[in-house]
């Protein structure tokens, strides 16, 4: 194939991306130009590749099964760096936010393109990046080096002040570091000067800086060096390769920060796992000693959420029957004795009522100099600092709980959701000790609300993201190829399988909207709507292990009893019976075969997939569940949404059916769909109903 204008001969490119259709346009339209691609679907075929094809240009997908692109770029910087080799890497990825185009920057990709994209962007992009320029970058940050931190300087305090904050976390480090940079000695810093780093970020962690905000101002270095260069004349820019190796820098002073970061919020994550358990042990403790008073077991509780809290007092306010004051179940510490007079809940000049009347926790920086009420054997014990959050199991005020500090000092956000988890959790265990006994029954349903609502969240932000990159994908492919035969009317006849893509494609995210939008019906407790008539089963069998064949080869086996048929609607059993074989060939045992049967039973016709996987037992009880998936589903690298057998449930209830699983490492796995001769009478049952 001659090309078109030349514009990418003599270059090496590596695609890589987990979509066939994806990487057959794009090699498509790079040898067009010239170029000699390569392509891989995973990390490991990509790294395998880079080492044998030695490309001049990577151009990869971020959401790759299994480890992602960032693991492949940094494994390819990982190789560069042993073999002297400097490649510069694009990203072209679903994922379109700022933070992603930051990270993935900063991670050591030269350019961020987002999908679908236009195939002349994607080929200026790659010359762009593979164009070699004479000057080096240090000279540049030498020659620039004070207004680099002037404006690095302006730019981080812009950032964390829209944070509420007002210093940024790198400012003491910074002109270290960007001296590091322009010597050509960052990246192997040791000694010292690596004590001082992670003693920097050390504690600017434990004050409540995150991870964000320590790579956005490595992230605005970046940006302001580069602003220097391009305000210059283009003979005075670095070279790609100085470029590819400054961003390198950046990356690696990321990748340390994070693991930094890590770490402690490792080890923050362990210490409120101990104690909440330690806080559980206590109340569990309580339980069984039935002689125990109820105010000693809120002091042993106090007691460790004021260790836990790094606090030197602590106090709990419980709400009156009249639901009108706030008054001093126990104290401990420099609180210790303390019996503050009632306070009315509606009452926000006091400390404790503003924290009753606010959902967030309150702080007090200093007690002595604050406008609210604070206890006088607060200040006399030598607290300053006090921070508060409201008891409100199921949204209903029962109490208020405050720690104090013998210093005078903001809290972090850390201390915030520690105190929060812990509010949480003691509120629990209040409940369950019988301090509400007419609220027991909803204390003991909170937990489990609590649990249901983040697992919602988790599921539905998991969703979306592989949502977006799922309907991408075919609408990409399907852009892509609709730009191509535009800009190439004169070869139309040439390009039909480029129009068989397009609608196939179009199809694709058709299916995928069309699960989407039936999963919800069910979610609704809603039944799928259904166009009955008459249906063979054996007939629709045949049919679909044809279509499976084509793509799996001759893996099936049919068992058909002649004659089974009935009033169903034979497209939702086609989808019910294409998502049962689709799973038993990805799940089930490889090379052995997948069996499809048909039969009948009394009155009842069976429709059945049987393979040789096996699936847990703890996993069988919420198999049909939406957006559900099993272990071995989540831990193989098989992608999907998890809707696929919540779709085969949905179509046999509908039918008036159930469907039902068995499965045994000695059997294997069998799905059956049961449905009754006639799902009309099922159909006019529910209307009755309605």
């Amino acid at each position: 194939m001659e090309p078109i204008r030349g514009l990418l001969r003599n270059l090496r490119i590596l695609i890589v991306d987990d979509d066939n259709d994806t990487r057959e346009i794009l090699r498509f339209v790079l040898q067009q130009e010239g170029g000699e691609v390569n392509a891989a679907s995973t990390v490991a075929e990509a790294l395998e590749a880079y080492k044998r094809f030695l490309p001049n240009v990577v151009v990869a997908d971020l959401g790759l099964p299994g480890a992602n692109g960032y693991a492949l770029i940094a494994l390819i910087r990982a190789h560069d760096k042993r073999s002297g080799r400097s490649t510069p890497a694009i990203a072209l990825t679903a994922y379109t936010s700022a933070a992603d185009r930051e990270t993935a920057l900063a991670a050591g990709f030269q350019r961020y393109m987002s999908k679908p994209f236009d195939p002349a962007r994607i080929i200026e992009t790659i010359r762009t990046v593979t164009e070699e320029h004479p000057v080096s970058i240090k000279t540049t940050i030498q020659k620039h080096h004070d207004e680099i931190i002037r404006l690095w300087n302006e730019e981080a305090r812009l950032c964390v002040s829209a944070r509420g904050l007002t210093t940024p976390s790198f400012e003491n480090l910074m002109p270290e570091f960007l001296s590091a940079l322009a010597s050509g000695e960052a990246g192997r810093l040791s000694g010292r000067q690596r004590d001082v780093i992670e003693r920097q970020l050390s504690t600017r962690i434990r004050q409540g800086f995150d991870l964000a905000e320590i790579i956005e101002e490595i992230a605005i270095l970046g940006r302001v060096v580069a602003r220097i260069w391009e305000a210059g004349p283009a003979e005075e820019w670095p070279s790609a390769g100085d470029i590819e190796r400054f961003f390198a820098e950046l990356s690696a002073a990321s990748t340390a920060a994070a693991d930094i970061f890590r770490e402690h919020m490792l080890e923050d994550e362990q210490t409120e796992k101990r104690y909440a358990r330690l806080l559980q042990q206590i109340a569990t403790e309580a339980l069984t000693r039935n002689g125990k008073p109820l105010q000693e077991w809120i002091k042993d509780a106090l007691q460790l959420i004021m260790e836990a809290m790094d606090a030197q007092a602590a106090t709990l306010l419980l709400l009156e029957p009249d639901a009108q004051t706030l008054t001093t179940a126990a104290s401990v510490g420099s609180a210790d004795g303390m019996v503050e007079k009632p306070v009315p809940v509606a009452d926000t000049t006091s400390f404790v009522g503003r924290v009753a009347s606010h959902e967030l926790p309150t702080t007090v920086l200093n007690t002595v100099t604050t406008e609210l009420h604070v206890d006088d054997v607060l200040k006399r014990n030598g607290i300053h600092a006090l921070l508060g959050i409201r008891i409100a199991p199921h949204n209903k005020l029962k109490g208020v709980l405050y720690v104090g500090l013998a210093t005078s000092r903001p809290f972090s956000p850390r201390e915030l959701r520690r105190i929060e988890t812990l509010a949480e959790r003691f509120a629990l265990h209040l409940d369950n000790a019988g301090l509400y006994a007419d609220l027991e029954e909803k204390s003991r349903s909170l937990q489990e609300k609590v649990e249901a609502l983040t697992t919602e969240r988790a599921l539905r932000e998991r969703f979306m993201s592989i949502l977006a990159h799922d309907l991408r994908g075919p609408l990409n492919v399907a852009k892509m190829g609709s730009l191509i035969l535009t800009r190439h009317p004169e070869k139309l006849d040439e390009r039909r399988e480029l129009a068989i893509k397009i609608d196939a494609n179009i199809d694709r995210a058709d299916r995928m909207i069309r699960d989407l939008l039936d999963a919800n019906r069910l979610r609704a407790n809603e039944r799928l709507p259904l166009r009955l008539g008459s249906c063979d089963l054996g007939d629709l069998a045949r049919v679909l292990v044809e279509e499976l064949s084509t793509i799996y080869g001759e893996r099936f086996i049919l068992e058909l009893e002649e004659g089974v048929r009935g009033i169903w609607d034979a497209e939702e059993l086609r989808r019910a019976l294409w998502n049962l074989a689709i799973n038993a060939v990805k799940y089930g045992e490889a090379g052995k075969p997948v069996t499809i049967s048909v039969k009948r039973i009394g009155r009842e016709a069976q429709l059945s997939v049987h393979n040789y996987g096996v699936i847990a037992a703890e996993d069988q009880a919420r198999l049909f569940d939406p957006f559900t998936r099993t272990r071995l589903a989540e831990t193989g690298g098989q992608t999907g949404w998890g809707l696929g057998l919540t779709l085969v449930r949905g179509c046999a209830e509908a039918h008036g059916g159930k469907v039902t699983v068995h499965s045994s490492a000695a059997s294997g796995t069998t799905f059956t769909l049961h449905l009754p001769p006639d799902s009309r009478l099922d159909q006019l049952g529910n209307k009755s109903a309605a």
